[in-house]
Formats: structure tokens, C-alpha cells, sequence
């Protein structure tokens, strides 16, 4: 990211501003009967969604890894705002990590994603098929399988957001 920064920099004469304003966002809290899942552990098996991968390090620690399709999201040895950036980007409002949670977990969420995620999902590459749900799935939204299947929910507040400003760009100079 530095290197492209400074590319675009020296290239377009780029200067942006940083800003933080009150917008409008979610707070990934834990819904009232608890969280619906347990602490992962190096000791663990690894998720289904490992079986089978020969470009795993064999015998090395457990690897973090984050699984994205249409209506399915699996992480392994992922944390909080691991997820809470994830959901960022399904719902296209910053996701803020109010639970208190502090460890390392494995999560399975699946969902029928509305129209705007599956254009989020197709703008950000998520792969069809591969373990997706079919799109004809009949179960629930993302907000509903949140609090059902992993036992958070989503709160809509205001809180800080952090925004760029572009104070100038100019037209790339020949090479």
C-alpha cells in the first residue's frame, strides 16, 4: 500500500486529507443470550473448508484464514474486528467491534445476502458457487442469521468514520 501511495503521489501529484466525521454505522455488539460460539485453539482440526489443500504448510500452526462466497462467510482463528471489517464491506456501512470479545475463533455464518451484497460480493470478486449457498436459498438475513447462528447482532448508531479528501490531482505527466 506505501508503494502505491507514493506511485500516485509522484504520478498525479495526489494529496489527500485525511478526515473522521459522524456518520452513520453499525455496532457489532453481543446479542442478549450470548455469543454462539467457542474459542479456537491451535489444537484445533481445521475448518471443511482446509480438507484436502496441498498449499498448507504441513505440521505448521494453525493458519487464519477467511472464506468468502454468496451468503457464506467462514473464518478460522479469526477475532472480532476481523469480522467486523468483513461485514463492512458485505453492508457498505463501517461495522464498529463493540463486542468485548479479545480471542481467536472459527465462525460459519450463511445468509440470502439482499441485491446490494451480492453487487458488493461481485465488486469485491467473492467467487459464485464453491460451497455458496444456492440462490434460490430460502433462510435468513444477514442481520437474522448474525444473532441466530453466532449469537451477535447489529446496532445501528452514529460513530466516527474516517474519510479522504482529494485537495489535489493533476494530470499524469508523460513518460
Amino acid at each position: 500500500m506505501p508503494m502505491l501511495q507514493s506511485l500516485l503521489a509522484e504520478r498525479f501529484q495526489l494529496v489527500l486529507r485525511r478526515d473522521t466525521k459522524e456518520m452513520p454505522v453499525y455496532a457489532l455488539v453481543v446479542a442478549k443470550n450470548g455469543p454462539k460460539f467457542k474459542d479456537a485453539h491451535e489444537s484445533d482440526p481445521n475448518i471443511p473448508e482446509l480438507s484436502g489443500r496441498t498449499d498448507l504448510p504441513a505440521g505448521g500452526p494453525r493458519p487464519r484464514v477467511t472464506f468468502i462466497r454468496r451468503g457464506r462467510l467462514t473464518i478460522q482463528g479469526g477475532n472480532m474486528p476481523g469480522l467486523a471489517a468483513q461485514l463492512s464491506n458485505f453492508l457498505g456501512r463501517t461495522v464498529i467491534d463493540k463486542t468485548g470479545l479479545t480471542g481467536s475463533y472459527d465462525l460459519k455464518l450463511e445468509w440470502v445476502p439482499d441485491e446490494n451484497q451480492v453487487a458488493a460480493f461481485q465488486a469485491i470478486g467473492v467467487p459464485e458457487g464453491a460451497g455458496a449457498p444456492p440462490p434460490d436459498w430460502h433462510g435468513p438475513t444477514l442481520f437474522t442469521a448474525l444473532e441466530e447462528q453466532l449469537g451477535l447482532k447489529l446496532d445501528s448508531q452514529k460513530g466516527p468514520v474516517e474519510m479522504f479528501a482529494i485537495e489535489r490531482v493533476e494530470r499524469p505527466s508523460e513518460n
